[in-house]
């Protein structure tokens, strides 16, 4: 089956709707609802952001007779397909839509009674789209000590690297393991100039301090639709109740510590992705969702 040629279409007082060719015919593919929308037209530029792509009644029939579905496996009727968002120019002249740098978040402040970290291992694992989506271009990099995981095949997609490894540079814990701070150095680049996508992050910072105060900071540094001149900025929020908790002996380690895009980090990403709505539970949460970290640190 292919799908191509999309095209959206935005009338006055209308749902705005996607229409594409598939399996040989042209169809409303999509109506896309909750989006928000920004136009000048003066300068040309519509900035359409975050709505819900919904299948339409035929598209549900055609897609479910050319996938072969029958009977309760059929897709229904306005079912969630992705988020969309499209920044259209009338003309080169227009400027790349640019990212606000956001305030520097102050630093977790440490307790008397804190002990200090010795060793500790930081990997980072990218939403999986995102990597699919730069690697149409230059793709990602990864310097000054950062590693990259062995290329996956996920998707469709062809061997891609999803997840990098930072080493430690130092630390502390509360009694209790919470709070707690663990850095580390290194850097990751992500490029897809084209499409404004053109920054680093380095030296990470994981803090563990509860699911409202846990979060990954990077030193962002980029051009295009990134401007952030090599400042500290909030990339995720860490929800450390889901990941996976082990301690051996003065060992503990956080699997899978899942990530979301907060309010402050939408700029990092030229304002693409929808800010996590405090829930995971919440409705628009999975667009929000950003990979996850694991972290393993030892004391004593």
């Amino acid at each position: 089956m292919r799908i191509s040629s999309l095209k959206l279409v935005i009338r006055s007082g209308t749902v705005p709707v996607v229409n594409a060719v598939v399996g040989g015919s042209r169809i409303r593919l999509f109506n896309v609802r909750g989006a928000s929308r920004k136009l000048d037209l003066k300068d040309g530029v519509l900035n359409f952001r975050s709505g819900s792509a919904r299948l339409t009644r035929g598209s549900a029939a055609r897609l479910s007779d050319l996938l072969g579905l029958r009977r309760v496996n059929r897709l229904s009727t306005g079912r969630n397909w992705g988020r969309l968002s499209v920044f259209a120019a009338r003309n080169n002249k227009v400027k790349d839509p640019v990212a606000e740098t956001p305030v520097e978040p102050p630093f977790l402040e440490r307790p008397i009674a804190a002990a200090d970290i010795t060793s500790a291992t930081i990997r980072w694992r990218v939403r999986e789209s995102f990597i699919r989506y730069v690697a149409v271009g230059a793709g990602t990099s990864v310097a000054e000590g950062a590693t990259a995981d062995p290329p996956e095949e996920i998707g469709g997609a062809g061997p891609l690297v999803y997840g990098f490894s930072f080493p430690f540079t130092d630390g502390w814990v509360a009694p209790g393991s919470e709070p707690a701070a663990i850095h580390g150095g290194g850097k990751v680049g992500f490029r897809h100039c084209r499409n404004t996508i053109n920054f680093t992050v380095a030296d990470p910072e994981i803090e563990l301090n509860g699911d409202a105060d846990s979060r990954l900071i990077f030193k962002v540094d980029g051009t295009d639709g990134t401007a952030f001149p090599n400042s500290r900025a909030v990339m995720v929020q860490l929800i450390p109740s889901l990941a996976t908790k082990t301690t051996d002996g003065n060992t503990t380690t956080l699997s899978g510590i899942p990530g979301y895009i907060p309010q402050a980090a939408t700029g990092i990403f030229a304002d693409f992705y929808p800010p996590f709505p405090g829930s995971v539970n919440a409705p628009g949460a999975e667009f929000s969702h950003f990979g996850s970290v694991t972290v393993s640190y030892t004391t004593g």
